[in-house]
């Protein structure tokens, strides 16, 4: 049996009656109380991971008149706003569930010759990809928030563009 509310010589000691979370909210593999008490695991950081990279897959999107904000709102009731300040040079991605609890964040940083882009997400980790000035060479480091690099790749494309070889090392 679950337990939602705990009340104890009439002061109210622990109240789920109002949370929000749902396995669909919280992070794949942690785990939490719903409002009704229920022992619940996160299953949404597969498919968080697949909307900030490729957006949502319904619904409706608006646009600012400068094309400074794009927002993009899902039958779900989830919000992916995608926000570029600095000259388009950086781009904020937030993406909400449909009670506004952030469910996921990007912050994208371009050089001002697009040859770095540097995307940290919401635990701090950072993807940084450093390009060749003639774009055959590409290097890509990942970061824990602490800036210890968890991984490396590097893609090498021949002359001709017919193909790509890639290294990756794993720290």
């Amino acid at each position: 049996m679950s337990v939602n509310k705990v009340i104890y010589g009439g002061k109210t000691l622990i109240d789920l009656t109002s949370d929000t979370v749902t396995a669909n909210t919280l992070q794949k593999g942690y785990t939490a109380h719903t409002k009704s008490g229920a022992i619940v695991t996160g299953t949404c950081s597969d498919e968080i991971n697949r909307i900030m990279t490729a957006g949502l897959t319904d619904g409706y999107t608006e646009y600012s008149d400068d094309g400074t904000i794009i927002s993009t709102t899902d039958s779900e009731g989830r919000t992916l706003t995608k926000t570029f300040t600095d000259g388009f040079l950086t781009c904020t991605t937030v993406l909400k569930n449909q009670n506004g609890v952030i469910l996921g964040k990007t912050i994208k940083k371009f050089t001002n010759n697009c040859s770095v882009v540097t995307t940290t997400d919401l635990e701090g980790k950072k993807l940084t990809k450093t390009f060749s000035a003639d774009l055959k060479t590409c290097e890509a480091k990942l970061t824990n928030s602490a800036g210890t690099e968890l991984a490396k790749m590097n893609k090498v494309f021949s002359d001709d563009g017919q193909s790509v070889t890639s290294v990756f090392t794993y720290s």
